[in-house]
């Protein structure tokens, strides 16, 4: 067993009873505002097929369901798919989920129309084939969007001159979030990567950018926000200063 899944196994119980992902908005990231406010996905879901790498308890997929898309959901923790089924169930939508990893996806349908992964591509350990295996299964006409932790994020809050900012040592060397357990021991590893790096690996699968976001995050709006937990808003205070999620829209080249 990986230790993808081995870490996702362990805190699926905590993370869902302490995290609040809605399912009637679609989200991008921990305290952004959703897709009602937003306004990013690319046209109108009825009857589209949809495909969510890295869906945890699906809420995304579910939303995208009560909408009219034909959706599709794959993540590698076995425990977050047995919470996708209950939450599917309970929201009375119906979708095909999957237990596998993202890069080496191997499912008998092709050709989606919209492809979809909120915070997944930080805990690839291939992400060149995260992005490969998004346009592999892509319609020639269909959009993959992803969000992921903005590289500025990164960076650690510094006061200087009663003035509150963020510094960053090395940019071309983004610090790496790793995760330990109690006994030190390393359990998993939460990469942020530069906007260079993002652009050669969506090219290199044979897709193009059309369109990047970095949405601010409002104060006033954080409790209203369809991705929400109190241990976030920690992160809160930056979140005002610097964007903390990139979000692309991309399409096949």
């Amino acid at each position: 067993m990986t230790k993808n899944r081995l870490y996702w196994n362990d805190i699926a119980d905590e993370y869902q009873n302490i995290t609040k992902i809605s399912c009637d908005d679609f989200h991008f990231g921990p305290l952004l505002p959703g897709d009602s406010i937003l306004q990013i996905l690319p046209f109108d879901m009825k009857y589209k097929k949809c495909l969510e790498l890295g869906c945890g308890a699906g809420q995304n997929s579910i939303f995208l369901s009560k909408k009219g898309g034909e959706c599709t959901a794959v993540d590698i923790s076995d425990k977050q798919i047995e919470y996708a089924k209950k939450l599917s169930k309970k929201n009375n939508v119906s979708i095909d989920l999957i237990c596998s990893s993202m890069e080496n996806l191997k499912i008998e349908e092709k050709g989606f129309d919209f492809i979809h992964s909120v915070y997944a591509l930080p805990f690839s350990d291939k992400p060149e084939d995260f992005f490969l295996a998004a346009s592999k299964n892509l319609d020639k006409k269909g959009v993959f969007l992803f969000s992921t932790v903005h590289p500025l994020m990164q960076a650690e809050e510094l006061e200087l001159d009663g003035e509150i900012g963020v510094f960053l040592n090395d940019y071309f060397d983004l610090p790496v979030d790793i995760r330990y357990d109690e006994n030190g021991n390393e359990l998993i590893r939460s990469t942020a990567y530069s906007f260079s790096t993002l652009s050669k690996w969506i090219n290199e699968a044979g897709m193009l950018i059309t369109r990047i976001f970095e949405p601010y995050t409002d104060s006033d709006e954080i409790k209203n926000s369809p991705y929400y937990s109190e241990a976030w808003l920690e992160y809160a205070p930056k979140f005002r200063r610097i964007p903390s999620s990139i979000i692309m829209l991309c399409i096949k080249a």
